[in-house]
């Protein structure tokens, strides 16, 4: 039972890392500094559906494999496995894309932190000090290399996958009859 749901997990993974590396490097060939500023949060919002999908269509194979029984642990699993499997991969990714590919994709992310850092910081008025500037500058800079790019998509990925697998396998969960093994042991 568990190699079921980790080569549906490995399957799901996969194609959800495809679909995301896909998603990644459209927008970083089509759109203008600008335009990923306003454009930042749809991206977001586009790769937790991607989420959301593989895991549904994952969670729906499990449960076709388990005779339409899938137990809530086997769903929040599952989701913690796809998140790890796609995380994983997207990770790999993004560390290769941004140490050895293109490099000067870091300066793209650099320049829309910036923007979005300065309108924070024109929101807080008198309170954004120099001090509290600098500190937030440092911050933005230790977090746009290519290694931690990788820890934050490797984590972002499995914690996103697993909330929402703790939601989802509340609605896909179907437990089985208290003598579903003992029919399984008559109809062998």
């Amino acid at each position: 039972m568990k190699n079921q749901t980790l080569s549906v997990a490995i399957k799901y993974g996969l194609m959800y890392a495809l679909c995301s590396i896909v998603l990644r490097l459209i927008m970083e060939y089509s759109l203008t500094t600008e335009q990923m500023v306003s454009y930042g949060k749809w991206a977001s919002l586009s790769e937790t559906i991607l989420l959301i999908v593989f895991l549904y269509m994952a969670m729906k194979e499990l449960k076709a494999l388990k005779g339409g029984y899938l137990s809530y642990g086997n769903g929040v699993g599952l989701g913690a496995l796809l998140g790890l499997t796609g995380g994983i991969l997207v990770a790999i990714f993004v560390l290769v894309y941004f140490s050895k590919i293109s490099p000067g994709s870091l300066t793209k992310i650099k320049e829309i932190q910036s923007l979005e850092m300065d309108k924070q910081l024109d929101k807080m008025g008198d309170q954004a000090t120099p001090e509290v500037e600098a500190q937030m500058r440092s911050i933005a800079e230790k977090s746009t290399s290519p290694q931690a790019l990788f820890i934050f998509s490797l984590l972002g990925s499995v914690i996103i996958e697993t909330i929402i697998a703790l939601i989802m396998a509340i609605f896909m969960k179907n437990t089985p009859p208290e003598d579903y093994n003992e029919q399984l042991k008559v109809n062998s």
